[in-house]
């Protein structure tokens, strides 16, 4: 029997990754009608807001929770 990990749909806060291992980002913005993501970088703005992400494309490496009261 093989199990699979579900993926988990990002949101606000959430930390995540665009490819295994690669630069991480947090989510801060879900478009309300299309459901886009925008991304912040660490220390910059990371991926420009016209340019949002499909959440399908994104892996949650830390939810919010986790994320509070650590330093990435």
């Amino acid at each position: 029997m093989s199990t699979q990990t579900q993926r988990r749909a990002p949101e606000v806060g959430d930390e995540v990754e665009l490819e295994p291992g690669g630069e991480r980002f947090v989510v801060t913005d879900i478009g309300s009608e299309d459901g886009l993501c925008t991304l912040r970088g660490r220390g910059r703005g990371g991926i420009p807001e016209e340019d949002p992400v499909d959440p399908d494309a994104l892996t949650v490496v830390r939810t919010r929770a986790e994320r509070r009261g650590s330093a990435w």
